[in-house]
């Protein structure tokens, strides 16, 4: 979510949480390689190792909130007890 609404303030406190000093331009550029559309194409094109034998692919739409369409209110349900602690620290409660 932080990476959609500021994508290269992001990408700099990544760089710099991994003590790596990286210009605007570098941050852009290591967005444009690690985009959601790059991920798919090249899942098109050469497969990717992670997918499920129950998924079409692994990349999905990609879209903030799309768990709402995708899971059950039992499934939302688990998911909140299980993460619970998780979800209060980074607001989303």
């Amino acid at each position: 979510e932080e990476l959609r609404r500021d994508p290269v303030g992001t990408g700099r406190d990544v760089a710099r949480f991994l003590k790596l000093e990286r210009s605007r331009q570098d941050i852009r550029r290591a967005l444009r390689h690690a985009s959601l559309e790059r991920a798919r194409v090249q899942e098109r094109r050469e497969g990717f190792g992670e997918v499920s034998p129950h998924a079409p692919r692994f990349f999905g739409e990609g879209t903030m909130g799309g768990w709402r369409k995708k899971l059950s209110a039992a499934q939302v349900e688990r998911i909140t007890l299980a993460c619970a602690p998780m979800m209060q620290r980074f607001g989303y409660s």
